[in-house]
């Protein structure tokens, strides 16, 4: 499994993903592995099984080109995963969610939708959009707090945010926590150094959250 947020407005696009990666063979975490990954000018990412990256893999071997317009490749990449995923013949429990992004003529958008495709490819039109444990309580920040005005920086930090409380109540999602940024003008992957700040400053929201609504609770067990 896996988390990914994205948060857009007009001018840009902020993903976040968790980088955990299972190690089967031994029952244990294995190294980080990006979940962000570049698909000509858009960007892609996915999860559930690892069948999404395997199919991104293929088809990146095969030098596809996809259209410079996010709306006219998200419905190109979305036939072909579909088709590789049915010659490929998956197991059923072989599932993944598909998160694609990039500009069009009005801007960022977002795309989702299924493998074994279960309906059509979905367009997120409110600035957000989820795959992986979606179901989670902490999705409830960027869904209610997300505005169209808010900075890059702030993007970011709501989206970090969301990924982080995520990773800390479901073992299936872990950090560190990837970020990508992209605008009209290229791409931004945020280094570790880079997301500093912005770790920090999760830690001081978080804590104020509990502080706010666990204080006295907070204290009582302290002592």
């Amino acid at each position: 499994m896996t988390f990914v947020a994205a948060l857009f407005n007009s001018e840009e696009l902020v993903i976040a993903a968790d980088t955990l990666s299972y190690d089967a063979s031994h029952h244990k975490a294995a190294k980080p592995f990006p979940k962000i990954k570049r698909l000509g000018p858009h960007l892609f990412s996915s999860s559930g099984t690892s069948a999404g990256f395997d199919i991104y893999d293929y088809l990146d071997a095969k030098g596809i080109t996809l259209s410079p317009e996010i709306d006219v490749a998200a419905d190109e990449y979305y036939k072909l995963t579909d088709e590789v995923y049915r010659d490929r013949r998956y197991a059923a429990e072989q599932t993944a969610a598909i998160l694609m992004g990039g500009f069009g003529k009005h801007g960022p958008r977002v795309y989702r939708w299924n493998l074994p495709s279960q309906t059509a490819l979905t367009s997120e039109p409110n600035g957000r959009a989820f795959i992986g444990t979606i179901d989670s309580s902490p999705t409830f920040f960027p869904r209610f707090l997300h505005d169209d005005r808010m900075t890059t920086e702030q993007r970011i930090q709501l989206a970090y945010f969301c990924v982080a409380r995520i990773a800390e109540i479901d073992p299936r999602v872990g950090k560190p926590i990837d970020v990508v940024v992209l605008t009209r003008n290229g791409l931004k992957e945020y280094t570790a150094a880079e997301l500093e700040p912005f770790i920090r400053q999760d830690g001081v929201i978080w804590g104020q959250t509990k502080q706010f609504f666990l204080g006295d609770l907070m204290l009582s067990i302290s002592n």
